[in-house]
């Protein structure tokens, strides 16, 4: 009889410690379907795993196009040009000492847009600076004979017949495939005119205010690898 009474007992209690647990119910089929509503409006949905990524470009090749396209005599010519340009926040500098030279963004491009096409522009040497963090921009470094630049001289912005008096050398910056920042210094030892290497760059003086500009704050920040192109003494294969 004491057993029998224990039996119950033990019952009574493991049946009160489970009343008192909370007892999980699956929620109705419809309370689900409206959660995964909320989710779905809520997170991000994912991306189109067959959809194009965004192209990068680097400073060297943005910089290519800008040059194209300012010789050109094509009818899209101020689109493109828009297209490689940013708005109100391109600047114009110069290189010695990073004084602006242009007073709005707006008006640096609309140089660009309305000098008269067909000016022929190409450099006869380039360096092409990549950081090793790719949240930073890229930039280019060309030397011009005197004339050649697009639009521009060593004193800043200039007519095609202003521009013979000097040779210059433009550094692009290059960020989200538009050019944001043009510094622009003459090319007083003729770089452009010489033969050209890693080692003739690391010889040139202009190299040290190149450097400057890239260690300014809001240029830069991490590490970066020089690459040096010498258009005038290109490899012929074959």
């Amino acid at each position: 009889r004491d057993r029998d009474r224990d039996r119950r007992d033990h019952h009574r209690d493991s049946h009160s410690r489970r009343s008192r647990s909370p007892v999980r119910r699956s929620p109705p089929a419809s309370s689900i379907s409206s959660s995964r509503r909320h989710q779905q409006q809520q997170q991000p949905q994912p991306q189109d795993s067959d959809a194009d990524p965004q192209p990068h470009f680097t400073a060297a090749q943005v910089a290519e196009r800008l040059q194209e396209v300012f010789s050109a005599t094509s009818k899209l010519r101020s689109d493109h040009l828009t297209q490689v340009l940013a708005g109100d926040s391109l600047q114009l500098a110069a290189l010695a000492d990073g004084t602006r030279l242009q007073p709005s963004g707006e008006q640096l491009r609309q140089h660009f847009i309305t000098t008269a096409p067909g000016w022929k522009c190409a450099p006869r040497k380039r360096v092409y600076i990549e950081s090793h963090d790719p949240a930073d921009a890229s930039y280019c470094v060309d030397f011009f004979a005197a004339g050649a630049a697009p639009g521009l001289c060593a004193g800043g912005v200039c007519s095609e017949q202003s521009a013979q008096s000097a040779a210059c050398v433009v550094v692009f910056k290059v960020l989200n495939n538009v050019i944001q920042k043009i510094w622009v210094g003459e090319d007083a030892e003729g770089v452009h005119a010489k033969p050209f290497g890693e080692k003739e760059f690391e010889q040139a003086a202009v190299r040290a205010l190149i450097l400057d500009v890239l260690v300014r704050p809001g240029e830069l920040t991490s590490t970066f690898d020089v690459h040096c192109h010498d258009y005038d003494n290109v490899p012929v294969v074959g």
